[in-house]
């Protein structure tokens, strides 16, 4: 029942496909399809490592603590930024 399942959901192979299949042909056809499940694994598994050492390095690069203190200097520029004196006639 498991092969059916298989066969009928992830490959697309219909139920009278399935019955009109020799079994030396239902057998390759799983063997293929689990080498390709396998094959498959291992590329996600890359793409993971790949993802998460990214995200550690934007981490570390992006650190909250150092935008806060960046923030922070900011702030202090600004408050200890003067505004020019403009000397308006009177009429």
């Amino acid at each position: 029942m498991q092969i059916l399942y298989v066969l009928t959901k992830e490959i697309n192979l219909s139920y009278t496909d399935f019955n009109n299949m020799n079994f030396f042909e239902i057998l390759t056809i799983l063997q293929t399809y689990e080498e390709h499940m396998k094959e498959q694994r291992k590329q996600e598994k890359k793409e993971n490592e790949r993802m998460e050492k990214q995200m550690s390095s934007m981490q570390s690069k992006y650190n909250f603590n150092d935008m806060h203190k960046q923030m922070n200097n900011m702030q202090s520029n600004y408050n200890n930024m003067t505004l020019p004196n403009y000397n308006i006639p009177k009429i």
